[in-house]
């Protein structure tokens, strides 16, 4: 299973599946593809929160509602099997926070833009981050683990 947790704006979403081809290779190789959206009413531009400190952390926020997703899926017994040493996030900086998080529940991460965990914690600092870069990887790096 492949689950991507991207910005969802109708254009990047429809670029992002058009250009993994994650769809015709899921439809060829046979494994599921997740595409979880994200409402304008938690973000304005339909972006995951992953400048807010709630939502960097495990079991709290947008990451324990996105592995809730991957966790029904998962459960969903009775549609498909699903070797859950072989699910993926793919994305932007939620896929990172993601495979820090809830590193027992993805077997590895994609990562099609973003920064260091935790980049930001809050929007202006995100902003900064996606001009300039975020704090300093190393310290940021070892703080994740």
């Amino acid at each position: 299973m492949c689950f991507t947790s991207i910005c969802n704006s109708c254009q990047y979403f429809a670029d992002f599946a058009a250009g993994n081809q994650m769809n015709q290779l899921a439809d060829a190789r046979q494994f599921i593809v997740v595409y979880p959206q994200q409402t304008t009413l938690n973000n304005p531009t339909a972006c995951w929160n992953w400048f807010v400190p709630a939502d960097q952390s495990r079991g709290s926020g947008e990451p324990a509602i996105l592995a809730g997703i991957v966790q029904t899926v998962e459960q969903n017994t009775s549609r498909w099997s699903i070797d859950t040493n072989r699910v993926y996030v793919a994305g932007a900086v939620m896929s990172i926070i993601l495979g820090v998080t809830y590193s027992d529940l993805f077997a590895a991460i994609g990562v099609a833009a973003g920064g260091e965990y935790p980049a930001a914690t809050n929007p202006m600092s995100a902003g900064i981050g996606e001009v300039f870069g975020g704090p300093d990887p190393t310290r940021q790096g070892q703080g994740a683990l």
